[in-house]
């Protein structure tokens, strides 16, 4: 039996959860607005970060707004950012701060605090990575974690993708939802020029599609956790060339 990744009635009520410019969920707002039959309404701005730019955000499109500093939470409590073991606290506090918004995914956009099993257990997480998960090493995803792209351009690989996916227990281990098209390395392009040109085209593009696709149920899931497009089983996702038009 196929259900969908997540139930809902009427539109798919989206949190985006950011720690800096949140540029990624200003996308998928816009890309709400811009289509006005798209399934999913973002319901609220999370921040883990007083300096973000969660407040400007959400001003400028009228959405709510919660903004916890994970820093001055563990200093509250008197624990150590650090020990990753006392996450679960943190994550349990953002649950309560946003279960009145009845939400149904949350996406992260360059959300910086890794979330505990507690938080996955509770929502269907979305997130994108600036790498192609599609490639592995001895069984392994190759370019995962930070510097995923400095990691792809040192590896030697010719182009960089985005990737979006589910968030489960391991750091970029989750199911492969979509990979975006591919953008050419350059060598008169540093690190960071690389960054935001991927993010602007691939990012900008796949991530508001993840959306779309899951609020129209075009991505099913079974039992067994195998994942299903248009009721087609999937391995290592779709690629955006085939489904952007």
């Amino acid at each position: 039996m196929k259900l969908p990744l997540t139930s809902f009635a009427g539109k798919m009520k989206v949190a985006c959860f950011i720690s800096g410019n949140g540029t990624n969920a200003t996308k998928i707002i816009e890309y709400q607005n811009q289509f006005p039959k798209c399934n999913y309404e973002v319901v609220l701005i999370f921040s883990d970060n007083e300096n973000s730019n969660a407040n400007e955000i959400g001003n400028v499109f009228k959405i709510p707004i919660i903004i916890c500093d994970i820093k001055n939470f563990y200093l509250q409590k008197k624990l150590n950012k650090n020990d990753l073991s006392k996450r679960n606290l943190f994550d349990e506090n953002t649950i309560n701060l946003i279960s009145s918004f009845h939400i149904d995914i949350i996406v992260l956009c360059g959300y910086m605090s890794i979330v505990s099993k507690i938080l996955i257990k509770k929502y269907l997480i979305i997130n994108v990575h600036p790498a192609d998960l599609r490639i592995e090493e001895n069984g392994k995803r190759k370019f995962v974690g930070a510097n995923a792209i400095q990691k792809s351009i040192q590896s030697g690989e010719k182009f960089l993708h985005s990737t979006t996916h589910i968030v489960n227990h391991i750091v970029d281990g989750g199911k492969i939802l979509i990979v975006s098209e591919a953008i050419k390395v350059e060598k008169n392009l540093s690190i960071k020029e690389h960054q935001e040109k991927l993010k602007q085209t691939c990012d900008w593009k796949i991530y508001p599609k993840t959306l779309e696709l899951i609020a129209n149920q075009k991505f099913l899931k079974d039992e067994n956790n195998n994942l299903y497009f248009l009721n087609k089983k999937i391995q290592t996702g779709i690629l955006y060339e085939e489904i952007k038009n």
